[in-house]
C-alpha cells in the first residue's frame, strides 16, 4: 500500500478526513510547507511513516506514542484502539 492509501485508512479509522494538499508555491521552504497533511490529523495527532516503520502519536481517541514495524501492524492496532475507546 502506498503512503496516500495508508493515511486515508488511518483517517477512516479515526473518523476524520485526510487532505494532503500541497503548497501554492513552486518551491518548498521551512515556512511555506505548513498546511495539514503528511501525517497530521488536526485534533487527533500525528501518524508518520518512516519507510515501513510507523510512528503514532495521538491525543484522541487514546493518548499514545508508539512505534510499529509495519503499516498493517499499525492499522490493526489503531483499529483496536478506536474500538476500545468507543
Amino acid at each position: 500500500m502506498d503512503n496516500e492509501e495508508f493515511y486515508r485508512r488511518c483517517a477512516e479509522l479515526l473518523g476524520t478526513r485526510y487532505d494532503c494538499t500541497g503548497t501554492a508555491v513552486s518551491y518548498r521552504t521551512r515556512w511555506n510547507n505548513r498546511s495539514p497533511g503528511h501525517g497530521r490529523f488536526p485534533g487527533y495527532g500525528i501518524i508518520r511513516l518512516h519507510g515501513n516503520d510507523v510512528h503514532v502519536s495521538l491525543r484522541h481517541p487514546v493518548s499514545v506514542s508508539r512505534h510499529f514495524s509495519g503499516r498493517t501492524e499499525a492499522l490493526e492496532w489503531l483499529s483496536q484502539a478506536v474500538t476500545a475507546a468507543a
